[in-house]
């Protein structure tokens, strides 16, 4: 953060000052040796003064801690209280009103124009996320939003020890890029300074700041972050951009794990040729860093992408695949998966006699592993029972469905025991079918 206001400081002194207008985690590189740069310059513009009536390099009128504390007339002229931010435990709590919460500033949402201070409001933001892996709060989609919300997010890093006087102080500093009032927040070179000064307080002298992870990894985390917000581009860039370090780096555990992950991430977006290329290439990676459960992962995830493509030999030859290195890596779990998967193609094929044994092998071994695999467990009961159905053999068709529907029930899953017994009325509708047609 240190390096990122450093960035802001320099763009902020120029003659004349440059705003960014952007800034945002996704534009934040991070060099081998753990420095922050600043880019993407798109948004980028000069500005003929860091705000109004304040000279370029100047500081910037601060208010007292306690002045702070008080409400402020926005430029429209409503009421706006300060963003609240504190460590409590392992979370960090966030709290002020729903206008404040957000990435833009809140004189540029109310119609105002984006000054230096914007900038510095946005840096708040990248603090945030880096301290957490979460995005600026969304603002609520109601008509008459609440004055004041709460949010609380875990903290990457624990709030014990040492850590917690460092994350304190990090959160005054968020608060100094956070006043409602552009002429009241820190500058970009009071930010950066007070970043100097934490440093200085938990870091000796002769130990420089070092990262625990790779650059690649680092991204890598952000991303995932980013990919469980949904937030399925920014998490494509960061993991595209930790892949190409980690390449560059020659560091082919991390550019495994990258493809793996940006291939999970195509698919979730439903862009399934992308999907199977990267991690076909995932499979070479994987191979040469000889991680057999890369490789059993990697294969089970491309026989979906071949089924949902209809390329069921393909999708065959990698479940089998996959099956026998879990096997190898004592994975029941992963083998189960394989073998449902498996069952699907020879269902799909009709080849009913190895769906419903490798569909019996699957359902017999969710069962073993116990409650966390209920649900592939009922699922794959109700699977089994249409390959019984499609045979005619209404009775062990019935026995499945009605496990299934049982477990279900257990799970509190209402749409799955609805589809349970849909399908018991359709066995039942078929056997009637029979005996008219034999009478």
């Amino acid at each position: 953060m240190r390096d990122i206001f450093e960035g802001l400081n320099y763009l902020h002194t120029r003659q004349p000052p440059v705003c960014h207008g952007n800034l945002k985690p996704l534009n934040i590189l991070v060099t081998s040796s753990c420095h922050a740069v600043i880019s993407d310059f798109s948004s980028a513009r000069f500005a003929d003064l860091p705000i109004e009536g304040v000279p370029p390099g100047s500081s910037q009128n601060v208010t007292s801690k306690d002045n702070q504390e008080h409400v402020h007339e926005s430029i429209t002229g409503t009421v706006l209280s300060q963003i609240a931010v504190s460590v409590v435990g392992d979370e960090l709590v966030l709290t002020g009103p729903v206008k404040l919460l957000q990435l833009s500033p809140p004189e540029v949402v109310e119609g105002g124009p984006y000054g230096l201070a914007g900038d510095v409001w946005r840096a708040g933001w990248v603090c945030w996320e880096v301290v957490t892996g979460k995005s600026p709060p969304a603002e609520p989609d109601v008509a008459e939003p609440p004055t004041q919300v709460l949010v609380k997010e875990k903290l990457l890093s624990n709030g014990e020890a040492g850590n917690l006087s460092c994350l304190t102080g990090l959160c005054r500093v968020m608060k100094g890029c956070w006043a409602a009032e552009p002429h009241d927040r820190r500058t970009a070179l009071q930010c950066r300074d007070d970043l100097q000064s934490l440093q200085s307080e938990h870091l000796e002298p002769d130990h420089p700041p070092t990262c625990d992870l790779p650059p690649a990894q680092v991204l890598l985390e952000i991303g995932q972050a980013q990919a469980a917000e949904n937030n399925h581009e920014t998490a494509v860039s960061l993991i595209q951009l930790a892949w190409s370090i980690a390449i560059s780096e020659e560091d082919p555990v991390s550019s495994a794990e990258a493809s793996f992950r940006l291939g999970d991430l195509y698919r979730a977006q439903s862009k399934l040729p992308q999907a199977e290329e990267t991690w076909a290439q995932s499979l070479e990676l994987y191979a040469h860093v000889d991680d057999s459960q890369g490789l059993a992962n990697t294969f089970l995830a491309l026989g979906h992408i071949y089924r949902l493509q209809s390329k069921y030999h393909e999708a065959e030859e990698s479940f089998v695949r996959a099956e026998e290195l879990y096997v190898l890596n004592l994975d029941d779990l992963g083998q189960a998966n394989a073998l449902r998967g498996l069952g699907q193609i020879y269902q799909v094929r009709s080849m009913w006699d190895d769906a419903e044994e490798t569909y019996r092998q699957a359902e017999e071994s969710y069962a073993r592993l116990g409650e966390g695999c209920e649900h592939d467990r009922a699922n794959t009961l109700d699977w089994l029972g249409e390959v019984y159905r499609a045979r005619s053999k209404y009775g062990e068709a019935e026995g499945c469905l009605t496990r299934a529907e049982e477990i279900f029930v257990r799970l509190g899953d209402e749409r799955g025991q609805a589809r349970m017994l849909a399908g018991l009325g359709e066995i039942s509708r078929l056997r009637l079918k029979d005996l008219e047609a034999e009478a």
